[in-house]
């Protein structure tokens, strides 16, 4: 019996992941109409040849479903042998939809924002009268351009998706008829977006060989054949994680490298009936999009357009330089047989015969997590950043300093989630700390380190360091790339904080005085300079932001005239060859670790 007034059931996907599993549902669960939904689990089986390790991971996803407890109901549905996940989404999906007339549907390794549910559940009342519209998309593609909030388009998405009973009766997988069905209407190029992504095509010829065995492009076929067409918001409600070498049909991939990858999520999504189901602007613009993940299958290794080749040598890097490769924006990085070209508009680098495990990371950014440090358990919000301040901090130890004292002053300025921190009190016990990080997110993630770490005499604020009092700008960037915005950019997730002086707090001698606030240095240093005779050792990390006049040459001034001698070391942002090629990245072009001791 058909129950279309409540809340449309969730039903999750999942077979061996715990940790996605978990981030799945986490995420899921910040909806706030999560604990008014129904949700039900298809936890696929064992294979008959399977390893204990993947039994374990069987076992443990299947503990974190039945842990849960923040939904209106659960059920679980467990298979004693593998399905696939095919065959499992197919069977699960025709079960609950025909059962509850719609239904809304996750995979283990999508990670939804907090207006997910509210848009699903929305678009599925506002549509459910219409035969055209049969899919409901919470995922769309990074198109770099202006898009409504909502539209249409004939491609369905399996990441985080809804339809209804009277639209899934038409769903077949049936390979042969398909294809057919398509080359009789000369429909290929309607299909692959105007032969723009002929992988569509080509996922139903794997099919056809036996190749591989999916479900979600027959799922497409079916909405295209029939004359359907499905919704979809701008930006994405959902990312996936599933691009780290563990998900069916998914390569191994760092989020930054990922063309699919959204690094800020739509929060809410308005859902607004719209009459006009074609748009042709919108798939043009998709198009667009296609053409420009698939346009480097066209490179071939004989092109002579390109300005800059690095030839037989392996490429070796350090941990902070994979990480600045991976963040840059504006950038792509392409794995084509054994070597990467990364590309910026009319500049193209290719390194040929580069060991993919040098410069790949296997961590999708922006996900918390946790890690063990100095034997406890510590709480990250981002692990690539987490990776190499870690390497900073424990092994490099660059801010190591000595002191005669037994209750050093410290000051961490951009404390992060407060490995600085640990690193200080691991090396002077009984230090005294005043830490200013402003992002609310990484601070709360601050505030349970120096708990779990039961860590004495810390003051932590929640500011931000200006040149005055009051409210700033600032640009949220979910890692340790927060800075202050003075221009607002309605790209970005901008958020108004309360800022401080550092002046304020200086008011004895400071034996240890670090600055790392991505940008602000200089302002901050200039505006406490007539305290800075009561530093002893000072770090800061200086940034060379594009949009401002480098200000290098004024703040070693400030240095000089209070009497430091500092020594400086290039790191992150730099450009091996300026005359020729200037880097830039997240809005620099340059980037130093200055030292600057006294005697």
């Amino acid at each position: 019996m058909e129950e279309t007034n409540k809340l449309a059931p969730i039903v999750l996907f999942c077979f061996n992941r715990p940790w996605h599993t978990q981030q799945t549902l986490d995420a899921l669960a910040l909806n706030e109409l999560a604990s008014a939904s129904d949700l039900i689990v298809y936890c696929d089986g064992p294979k008959n040849d399977s390893d204990d390790k993947t039994l374990l991971s069987i076992t443990e996803t299947r503990n974190v479903i039945k842990s849960e407890k923040r939904f209106n109901s659960i059920t679980i549905v467990e298979s004693d042998y593998n399905k696939g996940l095919a065959t499992s989404i197919i069977e699960g999906v025709t079960a609950v939809v025909n059962r509850y007339g719609k239904i809304i549907v996750l995979e283990d390794d999508i990670v939804t924002s907090p207006g997910f549910l509210s848009y699903m559940n929305d678009a599925l009342n506002v549509y459910k009268d219409e035969e055209k519209v049969m899919h409901i998309s919470g995922y769309m593609f990074p198109v770099n351009q202006e898009m409504p909030e909502t539209f249409f388009l004939k491609t369905t998405s399996c990441w985080g998706w809804a339809t209804w009973k009277s639209a899934w009766k038409f769903f077949e997988k049936n390979v042969e008829k398909q294809i057919k069905e398509i080359d009789r209407i000369n429909g290929w190029r309607e299909f692959t977006f105007d032969n723009y992504n002929p992988s569509f095509k080509k996922q139903l010829e794997l099919n056809q060989n036996n190749q591989i065995n999916t479900w979600a492009i027959f799922w497409y076929a079916s909405v295209f054949l029939n004359n359907g067409t499905s919704l979809h918001p701008y930006p994405s409600l959902v990312q996936n994680i599933g691009f780290d070498g563990t998900g069916i049909h998914c390569d191994k991939s760092a989020p930054d490298l990922n063309p699919y990858y959204w690094k800020v999520l739509a929060t809410n999504i308005k859902v607004e009936k719209i009459k006009k189901f074609k748009c042709k602007n919108e798939f043009n613009k998709t198009k667009f999009y296609f053409s420009k993940i698939h346009k480097t299958q066209q490179i071939t290794i004989r092109d002579k357009l390109y300005k800059f080749r690095i030839k037989n040598k392996t490429l070796i890097m350090t941990l902070r330089d994979r990480f600045y490769l991976f963040r840059k924006e504006g950038y792509k990085l392409y794995v084509r047989k054994i070597y990467y070209i990364v590309t910026k508009p009319s500049k193209v680098l290719i390194l040929e015969n580069v060991s993919k495990e040098n410069i790949k990371e296997d961590v999708v950014r922006f996900v918390k997590g946790e890690a063990e440090v100095l034997g406890r358990r510590i709480f990250y919000v981002d692990k690539p950043s987490f990776d190499f301040i870690k390497n900073e901090m424990f092994n490099l130890q660059i801010y190591k300093f000595n002191s005669s004292k037994s209750k050093p002053m410290i000051i961490d300025c951009g404390a992060n989630i407060g490995l600085s921190i640990i690193y200080f009190k691991n090396l002077f016990k009984n230090s005294r700390i005043i830490a200013f990080e402003p992002d609310p997110e990484v601070f709360n993630v601050l505030k349970k380190n120096i708990d779990s770490f039961d860590l004495a005499d810390v003051e932590l604020y929640n500011n931000a360091l200006w040149t005055h009092e009051g409210e700033i700008n600032f640009f949220s960037e979910g890692a340790d790339g927060g800075r202050i915005e003075e221009d607002i950019n309605s790209d970005k997730k901008n958020i108004k904080l309360q800022c401080t002086r550092l002046s304020k707090y200086i008011n004895e001698e400071i034996d240890f005085l670090k600055i790392d606030i991505e940008g602000a240095e200089f302002d901050v240093l200039n505006e406490c300079k007539d305290r800075l005779y009561l530093v002893k050792n000072l770090f800061i990390e200086y940034h060379s932001m594009i949009s401002h006049r480098q200000n290098l040459s004024d703040l070693l001034s400030i240095l000089s005239d209070n009497g430091f001698r500092y020594y400086i070391s290039s790191i992150g942002v730099k450009s091996e060859h300026p005359f020729i090629f200037k880097n830039e990245t997240l809005g620099m072009d340059n980037q130093l670790n200055i030292f600057a001791t006294k005697d």
